[in-house]
């Protein structure tokens, strides 16, 4: 099993013929976020001896950034689950956009951007509701984690309205910034200086949100509610006219309001919006069988994710699926795909119809074609490829820069002193890979 681990190596089809090495599996070299601790990069309350990481949540570049020079997001912050309880070591951690540089086999850190609410409050990376009632029928979907303490043993009785959990982000040449998150879900649009500008989330949420520090609008589709808990929106694109934004739920939804289909089902959605947070389109992706996909592994289809996107014209948009261990990207064309707006379930179909197509040609038969997908690249052909790959940016035709997320050296269930400090770092670092492609993308 490969280790999760910022890294950024080019090597050229040239170098690879003239070697005679042509069709091997591409080798990389590592350009790696420099260990330090958390509290040097934000200041907290106590850091727990964790070090700085997953801020490779989500990346963007544009053709107009400087070479080697990306924005990235952390996520909500470390955490952990130990026996299913949800822990939050560093609850007032807050989220931020992270500006970087490779330089070599470094990642230097040029510019913090912290997210902050509109009085300029840190919007915190913690959740914003014990429960809510779903907006779309009597049964609730998924409430958001309840946080607790460093190691499980408290729980914080503490939730946060402004509370985010980024995971992507693209930058609009006017300066402002975009970022999704799993929350709600949402899509926010945030100022330069790391202002949140607007929520959007999905109709008949907005009026949670009595103690928010910025606008929210439910603009978003009312189903939407019905993420799966920590499974909301993890991928965000910007189309090169600047006029689109493609946003890609994690997993399938929740429907029938019922754990085992909606976790099991192979089809997810993307939504087109329009820099008004308005929606301009919602479609289908229908995941690979995860044992073809990952067949070295037990991988299930609840296992199956999008964790990024990145446009290459204004409807042809690269994706990255994964497990925890293989990645793949895949280019998908929006123009050979059916809208879910103006479509309609056969008669007597319920809601919940979309995620119980999972056979080969169900989708078709009901009237729905989903995105047609081709193979860009297997990333896990790429040799010592870290796990966890999260976030994709284009930086040339013959190039993809990806990079991981290391879970700030966090486990699922992390080991503590009788001081409270963190002594079961894995020592997997954040790191940006570079890779070129198989064949060139096709021009925007």
């Amino acid at each position: 099993m490969r280790r999760s681990t910022v890294l950024l190596t080019a090597f050229t089809v040239g170098t690879l013929l003239a070697s005679g090495i042509a069709g091997a599996a591409p080798s990389a070299k590592w350009a790696t976020l420099a260990d330090q601790p958390l509290h040097s990069f934000q200041k907290v309350a106590t850091d727990h001896g964790i070090r700085l990481g997953s801020i490779g949540s989500g990346m963007f570049r544009s053709g107009s950034d400087k070479p080697h020079e990306f924005y990235m997001v952390t996520d909500r912050g470390p955490n952990g689950q130990p026996d299913d309880k949800r822990t939050f070591p560093v609850p007032d951690f807050d989220p931020a956009i992270v500006k970087v540089r490779v330089k070599g086999q470094k990642v230097e850190i040029l510019k913090r951007i912290p997210l902050k609410t509109m009085k300029g409050e840190p919007v915190t990376g913690l959740p914003n509701f014990s429960d809510v009632d779903s907006p779309v029928s009597d049964t609730k979907p998924a409430p958001d984690e309840v946080p607790y303490n460093f190691d499980g043993s408290l729980p914080l009785e503490v939730y946060n309205q402004n509370g985010l959990d980024t995971e992507d982000i693209v930058r609009t040449a006017h300066g402002d910034f975009w970022i999704v998150d799993e929350y709600r879900p949402s899509v926010l649009k945030v100022s330069g200086d790391g202002t949140v500008l607007a929520r959007y989330v999905p109709r008949g949420l907005k009026d949670e949100f009595t103690k928010v520090g910025y606008p929210v609008y439910d603009t978003l589709p009312a189903e939407h509610a019905y993420r799966r808990q920590n499974r909301g929106y993890e991928g965000l694109a910007l189309s090169p006219d600047q006029k689109h934004l493609f946003v890609a739920l994690q997993s399938p939804l929740q429907l029938p309001p019922n754990p085992n289909v909606g976790r099991d089902s192979r089809n997810t959605r993307i939504l087109r919006l329009d820099l008004n947070g308005h929606v301009t389109g919602e479609f289908v992706y229908r995941f690979d069988w995860a044992a073809d996909f990952d067949p070295g592994s037990a991988a299930r289809a609840r296992d199956m994710k999008i964790s990024g996107l990145s446009a290459i014209s204004d409807d042809t948009v690269l994706v990255l699926e994964r497990t925890d261990f293989v990645a793949k990207v895949y280019l998908v064309d929006f123009d050979g795909a059916t809208d879910l707006g103006p479509w309609k379930p056969p008669t007597g179909a319920a809601l919940n119809y979309l995620e119980t197509l999972n056979n080969s040609g169900d989708l078709e038969t009901s009237g729905i074609k989903p995105l047609p997908k081709s193979l860009v690249i297997d990333l896990d052909s790429v040799k010592d490829m870290p796990d966890k790959i999260e976030s994709i940016a284009v930086v040339d035709r013959n190039t993809l820069a990806v990079a991981n997320d290391n879970d700030f050296g966090l486990t699922d269930d992390p080991a503590w002193d009788a001081k409270g400090r963190l002594t079961s770092d894995t020592g997997v670092k954040s790191r940006i890979l570079s890779v070129t492609l198989p064949d060139p993308l096709p021009k925007g």
